[in-house]
């Protein structure tokens, strides 16, 4: 078969088709979805639709993958800061309103209209654009795997009530260190990287951002509360400890822990 022509005016026959399938999608459930419909609506011949593609789902598939991939683009990479790492995520896909459309259309899959095809789908592609966004080796331990695939379930879910958080949350309420530190740890924990290094991080910045209060918070918190001093001390002794079991990745602690003892 050859290639159909295009016209220089128009965007891509296959955009438009999948621009197509994303609309009616919205219209109706995806079983009640046909070629036919993609092709009126789209501008294209049958043929066109046949080049590219063998059927429907193959159709459902690319469209799945292009948006997971758009996702995939506007996505930073993780920094050391979980918050502004986290930051950074939520302003590109919910801040910019280009990258907010493959949130919408991911949601489709997953809504009233979907299908169980599509859902199988839409998880193996967020998964694969997981492990390619953050550069993980698919050679996983069956612990990551099952971390890995609780992520995908949690977006799948989020996915589902994307429609009703779009119109009823704000970029503010999605930047917040709680959400940051889930998200650090879970990708930690699928990654392999060290956690104990994540939580070491975290406490000096609290302490570096904190002009000195948190250690008078502390303070006074041990001298009202035992159980609270043991449980500060088994800290400060677990940090020793990972001090000088990963010299490199922990400097500095000494005098982190040196000006909590101080203050204490």
């Amino acid at each position: 078969m050859s290639r159909p022509r295009q016209d220089s005016n128009q965007l891509p026959a296959t955009t438009r088709m999948e621009n197509a399938f994303w609309k009616l999608l919205e219209e109706r459930d995806y079983p009640k979805i046909t070629v036919t419909d993609i092709v009126n609506l789209a501008g294209v011949n049958r043929n066109s639709f046949y080049y590219h593609y063998c059927k429907l789902n193959n159709l459902a598939e690319t469209a799945i993958q292009h948006a997971v991939e758009g996702i995939n683009r506007a996505m930073p990479e993780f920094t050391i800061d979980p918050a502004k790492a986290w930051n950074g995520i939520v302003m590109q896909l919910i801040g910019v309103p280009a990258n907010r459309i493959y949130l919408d259309r991911l949601a489709l899959t997953v809504s009233e209209h979907g299908s169980p095809f599509l859902l199988f789908t839409v998880h193996d592609a967020i998964r694969d654009g997981f492990i390619e966004w953050q550069h993980l080796d698919r050679d996983m331990t069956i612990t990551q795997n099952c971390l890995l695939e609780f992520s995908v379930g949690g977006l799948l879910a989020l996915s589902g009530m994307w429609p009703k958080l779009a119109k009823e949350t704000t970029v503010e309420q999605w930047s917040n260190l709680d959400a940051a530190v889930v998200a650090r740890t879970l990708y930690m924990a699928v990654s392999g990287d060290s956690m104990p290094g994540f939580w070491v991080q975290m406490f000096r910045s609290a302490l570096e951002n904190s002009d000195g209060s948190l250690l008078k918070s502390i303070a006074e918190a041990e001298s009202q509360d035992k159980d609270f001093k043991h449980e500060v001390d088994a800290l400060l002794e677990d940090l020793h400890t990972m001090q000088h079991q990963h010299t490199d990745g922990f400097r500095g602690n000494a005098a982190l822990m040196g000006g909590i003892s101080h203050s204490a």
